[in-house]
């Protein structure tokens, strides 16, 4: 019986997932993508536009090689005319149960795989462990992953702002508008506090600030 090589089971595994992603190209074992390194090739990589790249490794268990290899991959983050770094990279484990499989696209749609998320700025995802999951569900991780740092940075800060600003429309109106009915239909318990105007001590006065944020979060 013949036994199926690591990289048929990448070349598999990449179709599925080119299957799950419209605006992103999926490409496995291909010795052209590292920028300045030729020679070396991602098991997969995932690069789609205003996304940041995402590469997997992948081994059969025992797969003792593979998350030292996924951490390799950081030390030439860029892949060839990409301008985004690699900012994480998947280190995937195969079953034994797929080497002796010949439908391979239909086995490992439908064999649980282990994968677990290195960054190259973070502790990897889970911490500890591996997640366990179908390709789908791995084509969801991936989606989520490939979205820059920079992007959640500047909504973390957008956030901020607006809520700021919000707050700032709480404090000049409270005086007039805000009432029992509005922090009502915003879900605040301590109402008092959402429209409190005068702090008598410091403590009320951050809760008064934390309720009227956590108004302008919702607002």
């Amino acid at each position: 019986m013949s036994r199926q090589h690591e990289v048929n089971l990448n070349n598999n595994l990449a179709e599925l997932l080119d299957g799950m992603f419209c605006q992103s190209q999926v490409q496995p074992e291909n010795t052209d993508v590292i920028a300045k390194s030729p020679g070396k090739r991602p098991d997969i990589s995932i690069i789609g536009e205003g996304r940041s790249p995402v590469v997997i490794e992948a081994e059969y268990a025992p797969a003792l090689n593979v998350e030292e290899e996924a951490k390799g991959r950081f030390k030439t983050p860029y892949l060839k005319n990409q301008s985004r770094p690699v900012e994480s990279v998947i280190a995937l484990i195969y079953p034994e149960t797929l080497r002796t499989k010949t439908n391979l696209k239909s086995a490992i749609a439908k064999t649980r795989l282990r994968y677990r998320v290195f960054y190259a700025k973070d502790e990897p995802f889970p911490k500890d462990g591996y997640l366990e999951g179908f390709a789908h569900d791995l084509a969801d991780l991936i989606h989520l992953i490939a979205i820059p740092r920079s992007a959640f940075d500047k909504a973390a800060k957008d956030l901020i702002n607006s809520i700021d600003s919000a707050v700032s429309v709480l404090e000049n109106s409270a005086a007039i508008y805000l009432t029992d009915e509005i922090a009502d239909l915003l879900g605040l318990t301590n109402a008092h506090l959402f429209y409190g105007r005068v702090a008598d001590n410091k403590e009320r006065e951050l809760k008064i600030l934390q309720t009227r944020r956590m108004a302008g979060a919702i607002i």
